[in-house]
């Protein structure tokens, strides 16, 4: 996908952020709402959320690292 948005780092840059972004705003979704299920029902936290937090967490950082590692090997 990220080459054949173009040359532009500032194309692949947003591509990037809107990944990570949009990433971002679901996990917080998927959290906040498991939360307040938790608090309003008296259980206890779902481990599976957890393990989808911890897991998209590290793929965050993979895919923001592959792309600063990419863009060192350019230069």
């Amino acid at each position: 996908l990220i080459q054949k948005i173009g040359n532009s780092s500032m194309e692949k840059e947003k591509v990037i952020i809107i990944l990570v972004g949009g990433l971002v705003a679901i996990l917080a979704f998927i959290v906040i709402g498991d939360f307040a299920l938790a608090f309003s029902t008296g259980r206890g936290i779902n481990e599976g959320v957890i393990n989808l937090l911890q897991t998209s967490i590290a793929g965050i950082v993979g895919i923001v690292g592959g792309y600063f590692g990419s863009k060192q090997k350019k230069k």
